[in-house]
């Protein structure tokens, strides 16, 4: 089945993976507080009413979601409560990490207990404790019920266990990105920016699990990506770079995205020009 991007006016941020079979490119709309997955697998939590393009690689179904979907990060809200499915961690690691960085409070997260010293200074002391017991109860806000005997005596004790117990390989999930990496497709006469962007989050996402693809590698994924009709335009190409460092991906993106702009000129703008 061939792979589509559909709806160009949305930006890639985040990504959904949805399971099932379409044979056209669709648009999903989501109205209030929900969590979309595939069976178990929750990639993002929205809230209020979007509508999500949709990238379709065989039974993976990819939604590209708006930047300015629901209510944001500054909503508590906007944090998933993690059950321990460790799939889903990175997920919450991401949200909660943001919602703390938007909070102010992040520092809770990282900082060692104060020495003796440390604790004479009625400065450092409060601050310490602002931290910490922010982001204490937001530990206990967002850990499901047998989750609880994770929250230690102090932010840090707990994300530091949290972290050793499931942020770890996941091969499956480094499948799953890697699959919908190299099956992009931008159809004819698709602006290439979302098929560009989705490389792009797919990277980010390979990264997170310490997997690099050489950026030439990148580009030669992007030039695969091109439709038949390109086939001129990907011969110059290859003959213009005599070496690697020579097949940068955002040079090849702009020589596309100048190239696409060229053949989509309206017959008025030709006449001007």
């Amino acid at each position: 089945m061939e792979n589509y991007l559909h709806d160009t006016q949305l930006s890639t941020v985040g990504l959904i993976f949805f399971t099932g079979t379409w044979d056209q490119p669709i648009n999903v709309n989501i109205t209030n507080p929900v969590l979309l997955d595939a069976g178990s697998n929750v990639h993002a939590h929205i809230e209020d009413s979007i509508k999500l393009s949709v990238y379709t690689s065989g039974r993976s179904t990819v939604a590209i979601m708006n930047a300015g979907a629901g209510s944001g990060m500054s909503s508590l809200s906007s944090v998933p409560i993690f059950d321990g499915e460790r799939n889903k961690f990175k997920e919450f690691k991401c949200l909660f990490l943001g919602y703390c960085e938007l909070q102010n409070v992040v520092e809770g997260l990282t900082q060692k207990k104060l020495s003796d010293e440390d604790k004479k200074d009625k400065d450092k002391l409060a601050s310490w404790n602002e931290y910490n017991n922010k982001c204490m109860g937001l530990f206990k806000m967002k850990l499901g019920p047998l989750l609880q005997h994770f929250i230690k005596e102090t932010a840090k004790l707990t994300w530091d266990a949290l972290i050793a117990e499931y942020d770890k390989f996941n091969l499956a999930e480094i499948f799953e990105w890697f699959s919908v990496l190299t099956a992009v497709h931008i159809g004819e006469g698709q602006n290439p920016t979302n098929a560009y962007n989705l490389i792009q989050t797919c990277l980010v996402k390979l990264k997170e699990e310490q997997i690099e693809i050489a950026d030439w590698m990148i580009s030669m994924i992007l030039m695969k990506a091109l439709p038949g009709s390109w086939d001129t335009f990907k011969s110059q190409v290859f003959v213009t770079a005599e070496k690697k460092e020579d097949f940068a991906v955002s040079t090849l993106y702009s020589s596309i995205q100048r190239e696409w702009s060229r053949r989509n000129l309206s017959p008025n703008m030709a006449l001007i020009s």
